[in-house]
């Protein structure tokens, strides 16, 4: 996936085999039209979802990665500050309210993070998604994933007005967030008098 103006570039976005299904979060520069592009070396379905952008004025403030949500039981899995740890598993279509902004380093006043999303042996196939959890579940899928597997994806994901974004699975599955940056309000540029 690529910006249109430029050459195809040698790097991949995702990287698929057949019969499957993969999803990656990817960034990608948008052309002068307004498009991007999308090259597979092989026939495949395509499903682009676009959760984010950043302004021209935007950029995310890097933090040390810290662990915010560990859902799974153990001495072992914790999380930067001991909350949301330990809970065991999501139900399957259910949610969790997860505080993002204030921890881990994500200033108060955020209003976007760059999450890890993983989830960890799923009863069945499935997807997860994530959005702030003062709106509607989007019919997007944030991680896609196989009974049994671990699957991550990197999320950008807006966090609602009380610091919370809500984590939605379709199956029982255990679920690990990390944070890794995170975007404070834009403040737009007011031009001199």
């Amino acid at each position: 996936i690529y910006d249109c103006d430029g050459d195809l570039p040698l790097a991949a976005s995702v990287n698929y085999l057949p019969n499957g299904v993969r999803s990656n979060s990817v960034t990608a520069g948008i052309g002068a039209d307004g498009n991007v592009c999308i090259y597979a070396s092989q026939p495949v379905e395509v499903v682009v979802d676009v959760n984010a952008y950043v302004p021209p004025s935007g950029s995310p403030d890097p933090i040390d990665p810290a662990r915010l949500l560990e859902t799974r039981v153990g001495d072992e899995f914790e999380t930067v500050d001991g909350e949301f740890e330990g809970d065991g598993p999501i139900s399957a279509a259910g949610t969790i309210e997860l505080d993002v902004a204030g921890r881990g380093g994500v200033d108060a006043a955020a209003v976007t993070a760059l999450l890890n999303v993983a989830i960890v042996g799923a009863s069945g196939n499935g997807f997860a998604t994530v959005y702030p959890c003062d709106e509607d579940r989007p019919t997007t899928a944030a991680v896609n994933y196989a009974a049994g597997q671990v699957s991550s994806n990197a999320v950008t994901a807006k966090i609602d007005g009380d610091g919370k974004v809500c984590v939605y699975s379709s199956s029982m599955a255990d679920v690990v967030v990390d944070v890794a940056a995170a975007i404070p309000p834009v403040v737009p540029a007011v031009p001199a008098s």
